[in-house]
């Protein structure tokens, strides 16, 4: 409690009330002008970019439009003015992140059994300069984050339990975040064997897989031809069609930077956004090759899939996202497992000391990257922006 409470009085005071201008406004801007436009017009499906109807972030939000058009209809009856309706986006957000925190709790408790390890893994993520920043900014990644991460414990959950309605519900989930937010597609594999990790129950195993991938189609396939139904002009399913014949084009495609790019993208997006977060990724690929014996009794296999996901969106974003920090979501469920795994590690070698040290070497450099790219960055543009301004008579 005491955790969240400082994260949320930091939110409250410092990040909520700012204006919309600062690092990636105009994303922030372009979902609140959606969402408001839908809310004025009482229609939930009408989310389309009609300057630029082939840009996924836009026209595919599927989850993220209906939630916060649902939390708006219920919030302006306590009040709908232009202020309120920024502050009410933001707590939207706020109220995303401080549920996947407690998610967090939940996976790493069963992931490795260890509370310490659930406290690391919480603090690590609401005081990460990207959650810190982009925490209760309007837009897809706080929300498809927490719709990710529920999606995971439904199926943590068939683990421990054998019941199917767990996969059913899990990739029900999943398959509609990815009609909602496409690149979480790269976890599908590291889901789907998740539930190889019970070895027992075979018929139900192979009962399982079917499940899951069926359920994944349906979640996928059941909004998209809600949507076409209800506005055919948008031509939804088509626009789909359209971005998978695209994504290898665009993976491939020319880079808009010049230079070193993985260094580029190290420098100006993982470590302004996660700090030395991504290091645990490292130190959990040298303890999978050296020191197997000594680990966690953490899935292996799944493990290393959940790495190669990560490495997999790595080697597409950084040719393209160079300075776009909030895709460093997509970044954290590899994080999650790898510092779960190390902590435990650290902790069975009787070295808590280390551990200690280590929770705070990373919030002090946490809180000094994010004060020089985030809030220090918001201000001066904003006292940039005054200082154009023109003067009154």
């Amino acid at each position: 409690m005491i955790v969240f409470g400082a994260y949320i009085i930091f939110e409250v005071i410092y990040v909520m009330p700012l204006p919309v201008v600062g690092i990636h406004a105009w994303n922030e801007s372009v979902y609140l002008s959606f969402v408001n436009y839908m809310k004025k017009s009482a229609n939930p499906f009408v989310f389309r970019a009609a300057y630029d109807p082939f840009r996924p972030d836009y026209n595919v939000g599927y989850l993220f439009f209906w939630a916060s058009y649902i939390f708006h209809s219920l919030a302006q009856k306590l009040s709908d003015t232009l202020e309120s309706f920024l502050w009410f986006s933001r707590l939207f957000c706020l109220i995303c992140t401080i549920l996947s925190s407690l998610i967090i709790y939940v996976i790493s408790i069963k992931l490795v059994k260890k509370e310490f390890c659930a406290y690391f893994n919480v603090i690590s993520f609401l005081f990460s300069p990207l959650t810190l920043y982009f925490g209760t900014k309007f837009q897809l990644e706080p929300f498809t984050f927490l719709v990710f991460l529920i999606s995971w414990l439904l199926i943590i959950k068939y683990v421990e339990t054998i019941k199917l309605r767990y996969v059913i519900a899990g990739f029900a989930v999943f398959g509609a975040l990815i009609l909602t937010r496409q690149i979480y597609a790269i976890y599908v594999p590291a889901l789907l064997t998740c539930l190889l990790v019970e070895r027992k129950y075979d018929q139900k195993k192979k009962n399982s897989i079917s499940l899951a991938i069926l359920s994944l189609l349906l979640g996928f396939v059941i909004p998209l031809a809600l949507t076409h139904a209800i506005v055919p002009q948008y031509s939804p399913i088509r626009f789909q069609y359209s971005r998978l014949v695209e994504s290898p084009a665009m993976a491939f495609s020319r880079p808009w930077q010049s230079g070193n790019l993985v260094l580029l993208y190290i420098q100006r997006s993982l470590l302004p956004s996660l700090g030395l977060n991504f290091i645990f990724v490292i130190v959990l690929i040298i303890l999978l090759l050296f020191s197997r014996n000594n680990l966690p009794q953490v899935n292996r296999t799944t493990t290393t899939v959940f790495i190669l996901a990560g490495a997999v969106y790595f080697a597409f974003a950084f040719l393209h996202n160079i300075v776009h920090m909030y895709h460093s979501y997509y970044f954290i469920p590899p994080i999650i497992l790898a510092s779960s795994i190390v902590v435990t590690f650290i902790l069975k070698t009787n070295r808590k000391s280390l551990i200690i040290f280590l929770t705070f070497s990373l919030l002090f450099h946490q809180f000094f990257r994010f004060g020089k790219p985030s809030i220090f960055m918001v201000y001066v543009q904003i006292e940039s922006i005054d200082a154009l301004m023109p003067t009154a008579p």
